[in-house]
C-alpha cells in the first residue's frame, strides 16, 4: 500500500504553482490534479497517472467514473482510462513469451496471483510537468520508474511517461522506454471508459470488416458486419483497426471520435448484467450508462522492445455534438 505522504503534496504544489487552472484536490487517499480551462475540464489521479474526468464546455461527461469507486490507496479505480502494462487483462490470457518474463508469477500454474492489467495502474506517479499552453488547452506530463523495485515479478528497468492534454480534444499518449540492458515483449491498453446517455442508445461505427476475437466464445475469431450494436455483455479484441472509431449516441446527439495512435488494436467491452453484479465498485445498473473502447496493443500486436528503445501507445478522444457533414 502507498501512501500519500506530506511530500507528495507538496511536490505537486511545487511543480503546479504557476501553472493556470490546474488544483490540487484530495478523494479519501488519493490525490488528484483538478484541470479547467476554457475549452474543457478533467480531473486526473496521481495514482495509475490515471484520467478519471473528461468533459467538453456545455456537454454531458464523456468519460465515465463509478459512483462507486472508493478512493483507497491501491484500489483501482473503476472507470476513467487505467494504464494497462506490461500485460493486459487476465495475464494467462497474453503470449506466452510475456508470461515466461514474469519469473515465478508467470511460471507458476495459476496466475491468479497477478493483478489484472499489468503493474501500473495502482501505483502513484509523478507530475512530470505541467503547461498552460493556450486558453483553452493544459497539458500535463507523468512519469514512473519499474522494474528494479520488482524483483521476481517485473526485472526490465522502463521509464513510463504519460501525457494528458486537455482542450478541446482530450489526447492521452503513452511512452515506455526500456532504459534496461535486456529487451522484453509486452502488452498494452489505454482502458478507456466512455459515459453515454444509456446502452440501447448507442452503436459504434468504424469496425465494419474488420477481424475480432470473442473471448466470450472461446477466444474465436470473427469479422465484424456493419455498426456494432450491444444487446449483451460484450468483450472483444478488434484487431488491425483501418481508422477513426466512432460511439454515436442517439440519446445525447453527439458522436464521439476515437483516432489512435501506434494501436492497432480495440477493446469493445461492456459487462452487462450479470457480470456487473460481481465486478467491484460496479452498480447493478452501471452496464447502461458506460461502454469501454480501449485503445490497444495486445495479442499478436504485444509489442518487443529491445535494450535502449521505446515505444508509444495513444488516443484522441473528441465529442461532437452533431453528425459531420
Amino acid at each position: 500500500m502507498q501512501s500519500l505522504d506530506k511530500q507528495t503534496l507538496l511536490d505537486a504544489h511545487k511543480k503546479l504553482k504557476h501553472v493556470e487552472g490546474i488544483e490540487v484536490v484530495k478523494y479519501n487517499q488519493l490525490l488528484a490534479l483538478r484541470v479547467d480551462n476554457e475549452s474543457a475540464s478533467a480531473t486526473i489521479f496521481l495514482q495509475g497517472a490515471q484520467v478519471a474526468s473528461y468533459q467538453p464546455k456545455g456537454q454531458k461527461p464523456v468519460i465515465w467514473l463509478s459512483d462507486s469507486c472508493d478512493y483507497e490507496s491501491g484500489s483501482p479505480l473503476r472507470g476513467g482510462i487505467p494504464i494497462c502494462w506490461p500485460w493486459f487483462g487476465d495475464l494467462s490470457k497474453n503470449p506466452q513469451a510475456i508470461i515466461d518474463q514474469l519469473g515465478d508469477l508467470g511460471g507458476s500454474s495459476d496466475s491468479s496471483e497477478a493483478p489484472a492489467h499489468g503493474l501500473v495502474r495502482s501505483r502513484l506517479w509523478s507530475i512530470d510537468s505541467a503547461e498552460r499552453v493556450d486558453a483553452d488547452t493544459t497539458s500535463i506530463s507523468f512519469c514512473l520508474d519499474v522494474g528494479a523495485g520488482d524483483p521476481g515479478i517485473w526485472q526490465y528497468p522502463c521509464r513510463l511517461t504519460l501525457v494528458v492534454t486537455v482542450g478541446v480534444k482530450l489526447d492521452v499518449s503513452l511512452g515506455i522506454e526500456n532504459v534496461g540492458a535486456s529487451g522484453f515483449m509486452a502488452s498494452c491498453a489505454l482502458h478507456s471508459y466512455f459515459y453515454i446517455s444509456n446502452i440501447a442508445s448507442a452503436t459504434v461505427s468504424g469496425l465494419h470488416g474488420v477481424d475480432y476475437v470473442d473471448s466470450l466464445q472461446d477466444w474465436r475469431r470473427f469479422t465484424q458486419d456493419g455498426c456494432l450494436v450491444i444487446k449483451e455483455e460484450v468483450d472483444r479484441i478488434y484487431q488491425s483497426i483501418p481508422g477513426q472509431v466512432v460511439i454515436n449516441d442517439a440519446g445525447l446527439s453527439r458522436n464521439i471520435y476515437l483516432t489512435q495512435r501506434d494501436a492497432p488494436s480495440l477493446v469493445v467491452w461492456n459487462p452487462w448484467l450479470e457480470k456487473a453484479k460481481r465486478l467491484s465498485c460496479f452498480g447493478a445498473k452501471d452496464y447502461l450508462g458506460m461502454l469501454c473502447l480501449e485503445t490497444a496493443q495486445v495479442l499478436e500486436h504485444a509489442r518487443y522492445v529491445g535494450a535502449g528503445d521505446s515505444y508509444s501507445i495513444g488516443v484522441e478522444i473528441e465529442s461532437v455534438s452533431e453528425q459531420r457533414k
